[in-house]
């Protein structure tokens, strides 16, 4: 109870140091809890935004949640706040934190009512109002039209430019348009359609910029129309006894004002103002089409109402600006791709203000940006959302994607056609439900949100969904009340994949969560996966790398506050809380339940904690109290492709992807090995790979021609550490150091002081590699410990770890100290655990009389990992010479070490301890060996 109650003490003080707008308080109690355990603190959930190389689209939010992931609350919950009380008095401000948190972009609100006289604006559409229509319709027409030329004329010139990019026209839909095409084409097509790709995709991201006054000025109209409309929703009688319908066809496109009967609307209209009736819509798409008009909008102020269209359709902005305003009624909404809120360098703005409304679309859409803005608001309704992919809150690059519903049992429901080939053949790609996407590794990627405020909702997708960021984005999905289904295979449920950011936060409510893996709290590849349920009696099942496990230096986190809970983990070796080791460094895993009596269908229990894998924890502990608030394939085809005689063709086999392809990867790599010098050759020119797949291929190559041509490969890796292609010389460094080439030590010395961290964190790890144990060697490593990046002294401490000089322990005495990022105090433990070198002489050096307490609690686990050739009586007599506190750590470890393994040695180990302890209380610790020297005597 003491304990507890420091650790209490603790993270109330640690909450306090770190006041947060977001997560309730209670989660960071939790974590800081748990952070406590590894001996960590926040500030230790620290990750390089920099790891790859800056691209002119990464935004700066990247680089605070790579610094601080667990800010992800604070930036949904400013969202929220903005959100629920959502109007056109605060529209200026919400939208001026999206471009602010999607890109840095500035919002230049405009204003665009009152900006036209009644006579200019009859000049500009050639005709008098007043002579066609009544007063009231007249002033109506103008009350509306005024602003949206107003906008039409502030993004004139800014669009002309756009569009002269031809260019830029043709790719800006289809570079992120997912198709079926690659389900169907062989190994060689596919990587000819790579190769294109990567070309063409290039000239584009270079290209490209979001249309800061097109954006602008789209929401500018947007705003200045919600304030309209709460105008014309008390003007009911006056419109019933006055509006006369119109049809008006002017330069710009048809305008239209509608009856209270039910009408039809088909064809070119850039403005359309229904006053009721159950009115059916169905404008011409396409995006030829669409590319004519700057604006089009359709506010509908009541009626049961259809709105049928196909691609670039319903609220969609394409190189422009698409509003659809529905203030009451049960709609029905059936459109295809790029509709329903699509921003593309525009934006798509959809506010439904009230009704049971269905809403079914196919790909990028319902709350989906690239280069633009897709705003999709519902206030009210049990209402469902049905789409193919790529939406319900999706972002692409310099893109944000929200879809945001206030009130209302709903369902969202991703139902994709598209095959995830690389990975299965039975599943497919989703990216929805609070869902961003870079294009790796070319361009960072957006910025989405999916927000329900209130009611019992259904979330069904696949793969890459509910809050899911990939490369370099952040994707996250809101849930403040309800009793909550979610359901998902993959990269789901709070995931951060390949250098990005993913968050699931559900605040109350008895709620549902299943998924196959990579989900709930899972970071893969050097990103953040956070899982926050606050409140409720829940029940969880995942297969494997799931609920606050991760892997690749990731951070996974799963925090559930309060509740009685249930979980279900098939695999659990690698789910609650669980992180690899990979780089030479570990991350951080962390499954928390704070409260309830919760079940688990494993050996883990309530009231317990649990160290795993490299800085993963399971922590179930009633700390916090109630406040008043293996992946399978099915249907498999077997291909039988024969391996090519091609050196080029058999790359291509050798680094395949495709699920279906796997067969022939191992087969082609050994005839890649058989061809010798030609492959060596050919293999020389792949050095600097954008691939990850061929640079996989090339980490297994390599090292297996090198035991043939060592001197060929040995002279092509040296002189490739003078290139001046980046990709090229780091390649060469890390071959270096996996192949022990003590040649390129000098090489390597010389890269040491380069301005540039990533190069000299390499030939950090690289000289660790090596092996070489010379003083140049040591002191340039120790030197490295020095540097002004946490990386590069990480890696170096890591390297020392693995050479471990006799005077390691002298090295180490300031370095694993607390108040060093947790990185570089464990890589330095990490690399002496993985030394091999945990001889009798080495553990003396490590527990010696001139080593301090904190340090040796550090290395304890060293004496489990000891050599071989470490006797029973040379552990036994370091354990009894050491201070009390050092003894009690050790003896834990060779007391659950017994348990674990029932080894003769560590029982011997044990017996030899119990014999010759003064301490008669540290005897406890071994309980079941002390009954048995009982029974002895």
């Amino acid at each position: 109870m003491k304990a507890l109650l420091f650790i209490l003490f603790a993270c109330s003080f640690s909450v306090s140091m770190y006041g947060q707008k977001g997560f309730d308080q209670k989660a960071f109690q939790l974590l800081d809890t748990s952070l406590l355990k590894l001996k960590m603190q926040r500030k230790d959930l620290f990750m390089n935004w920099d790891a790859i190389s800056i691209d002119k689209h990464r935004s700066l939010l990247q680089k605070r949640l790579f610094e601080k992931p667990m800010d992800m609350g604070d930036i949904v919950n400013n969202h929220v706040q903005l959100f629920s009380d959502y109007s056109s008095s605060n529209a200026d401000k919400w939208f001026s934190l999206m471009l602010n948190d999607a890109g840095g972009i500035q919002y230049n609100a405009a204003y665009l009512s009152d900006n036209i006289s009644a006579t200019k604006l009859d000049g500009i559409l050639g005709l008098g109002l007043d002579t066609i229509s009544n007063l009231t319709t007249a002033f109506v027409i103008r009350q509306y039209i005024g602003p949206l030329i107003s906008a039409i004329q502030n993004m004139q010139k800014s669009r002309f430019e756009l569009l002269k990019n031809t260019f830029l026209v043709s790719q800006a839909d289809s570079i992120i348009m997912i198709t079926k095409d690659g389900e169907s084409a062989n190994l060689y097509e596919l990587k000819a359609a790579e190769i294109q790709g990567q070309f063409v995709s290039k000239q584009f991201f270079n290209e490209a910029e979001s249309p800061k006054t097109i954006i602008s000025n789209g929401l500018s109209l947007a705003r200045t129309y919600e304030g309209l409309i709460q105008i014309s929703k008390g003007m009911h009688e006056v419109y019933k006894n006055s509006l006369e319908p119109i049809k008006i066809k002017t330069k710009y496109g048809m305008i239209a004002i509608g009856s209270y009967g039910d009408d039809m609307y088909q064809g070119d209209y850039i403005f359309i103002l229904d006053p009721g009736g159950d009115d059916t819509y169905i404008p011409i798409s396409g995006k030829a089409q669409a590319l004519t008009k700057p604006i089009q909008c359709i506010i509908d102020l009541g009626g049961n109402d259809k709105y049928l269209g196909g691609d670039f359709t319903i609220a969609s902005g394409l190189f422009g600006a698409g509003l659809l305003y529905d203030v009451q009624g049960d709609d029905l909404y059936h459109s295809h791709n790029f509709s329903q809120a699509s921003g593309v360098f525009g934006i798509g703005y959809l506010h439904d203000y009230d009704g049971n409304d269905t809403y079914r679309a196919g790909s990028n859409t319902q709350g989906m940006g690239s280069f633009g803005i897709g705003l999709f608001i519902d206030d009210a309704g049990n209402d469902t959302y049905t789409i193919d992919a790529h939406g319900q809150a999706f972002a692409a690059t310099q893109g944000i994607g929200i879809l945001a519903d206030k009130t209302g049992n709903d369902t969202y429901v991703c139902a994709s056609p598209f095959q995830d080939f690389l990975r299965y053949d039975a599943h497919y790609e989703s990216f929805a439900q609070g869902a961003a996407l870079g294009y790796r590794p070319i361009a960072s990627g957006g910025f989405a949100l999916l927000l329900d405020l209130r009611g019992n909702d259904t979330y069904i997708a696949d793969i890459y969904a509910q809050g899911t960021g990939y490369w370099y984005s952040f994707g996250a999905l809101y849930d403040a009340e309800g009793e909550d289904k979610y359901q998902a295979y993959q990269y789901a449920q709070g995931s951060g994949v390949h250098l990005a950011q993913g968050l699931l936060w559900d605040k109350q409510g008895d709620d549902i969560y299943v998924s196959h893996g990579v989900s709930q709290g899972c970071g893969h590849d050097i990103a953040s996966g956070i899982l926050v349920d606050e409140a409720g009696n829940d029940s969880y099942q995942a297969e494997s790398l799931s609920l606050g496990a991760g892997n690749a230096n990731a951070i996974s986190i799963f925090l559930d506050l309060i509740g009685s809970d249930s979980y279900i983990a098939k695999n659990t070796t690698n789910t609650m809380g669980y992180s690899d080791f990979r780089r030479n460094y570990g991350m951080i895993g962390i499954f928390a339940d704070g409260n309830g009596v919760d079940i688990y269908g494993s050996q883990l229990k309530n009231n317990s904690f649990t160290l795993q894998s490299t800085f993963g924890l399971f922590l179930d502990q009633d700390i916090l109290h109630p406040s008043t608030l293996s992946i399978a394939t099915t249907n498999q085809t077997n291909i039988n492709e024969p391996l090519s005689q091609n050196i080029d063709s058999l790359f291509i086999q050798a680094s395949a992807a495709p699920q279906k392809y796997q067969y022939n990867v191992i087969p082609a790599r050994n005839a890649l090995i058989s061809k010798g010098m030609d492959a060596i050759l050919f293999l020389s020119t792949k050095f600097g790979t954008e691939s990850p797949r061929e640079r996989l291929a090339l980490d297994y190559l390599l090292p297996k021609l090198y035991e043939a041509y060592a001197d060929t490969i040995q002279s092509i890796l040296l002189d490739s550490l003078e290139s001046e292609t980046y990709a090229v010389k780091t390649f060469a460094l890390a071959m270096c150091g996996k192949l022990k080439i003590k040649k390129a030590i000098e090489n390597i010395y010389s890269y040491t002081n380069d301005q540039d961290w990533r190069i000299r964190a390499l030939c950090a790890q690289q000289l660790g590699e090596i092996g070489d144990t010379s003083h140049i060697i040591i002191d340039t490593l120790v030197q490295l410990l020095n540097d002004t990046h946490q990386s590069v002294r990480a890696r170096a401490a890591y390297s020392i770890g693995i050479l471990f000089p006799s005077n390691v322990s002298q090295i180490f005495k300031s370095l694993l100290h607390k108040s060093e990022f947790q990185l570089t105090r464990n890589s330095a433990i990490q690399g002496i655990m993985n030394s091999k070198k945990l001889i009798t002489n080495n553990l003396q050096i490590l527990f010696g009389n001139g080593v301090n307490t904190e340090m040796k609690l550090y290395l304890s686990s060293a004496i489990i990992l000891k050599d071989s050739s470490v006797t029973v009586k040379d552990i036994s007599t370091l354990c009894l010479n050491q201070e009390i506190t050092i003894k009690k750590e050790l003896y834990s470890l060779i007391q659950k070490e017994y348990e674990f393994k029932k080894d003769a040695f560590w029982a011997s180990v044990i017996e030899n301890i119990i014999s010759k302890e003064k301490e008669i209380n540290m005897l406890d610790i071994f309980k079941f060996e002390k009954k048995i020297k009982k029974k002895k005597k």
